[in-house]
């Protein structure tokens, strides 16, 4: 995978709609010898074919960004009964579109998968990645 190719998918990433400007989203990327840990802890969900990618690229909601953001311009907001649906959610979702479309453009395969639930404590332990993501 070229460098300027990773480097030009994730600024796009960062530059999708976002509620609030709270850009409340973290990637995990991973290449080299990093892929086969994480397919080795979360690979049920998909085709042994698709293993053998050199990148993945996890979106990462964090609910507690919206959250802040929202209850330090208004404290009602704490209540988050008021929030309409979960923009940590969508936004990220948008990120990760705008992942795939700028990975085909430049001219590389990408496709969009799910891990299964009971693989994720694993892979958050593997990786580090924060409980509020």
């Amino acid at each position: 995978m070229p460098q300027h190719s990773l480097d030009r998918i994730l600024a796009n990433a960062v530059r999708g709609p976002s509620a609030g400007f709270c850009q409340g989203q973290a990637f995990l990327v991973l290449t080299g010898q990093d892929v086969p840990r994480f397919w080795a802890l979360a690979g049920e969900a998909t085709r042994p074919s698709v293993h053998a990618a050199p990148l993945i690229i996890i979106p990462l909601p964090c609910k507690r960004t919206y959250i802040d953001e929202y209850v330090q311009r208004d404290p009602s907001w704490s209540d988050e009964s008021r929030i309409p649906m979960p923009f940590w959610h969508l936004d990220t979702a948008m990120a990760a579109l705008l992942i795939l479309l700028t990975a085909v453009d430049e001219g590389l395969g990408a496709l969009f998968f799910g891990i299964m639930a009971h693989e994720t404590r694993a892979l958050r332990t593997e990786f580090g990645i924060p409980d509020d993501h």
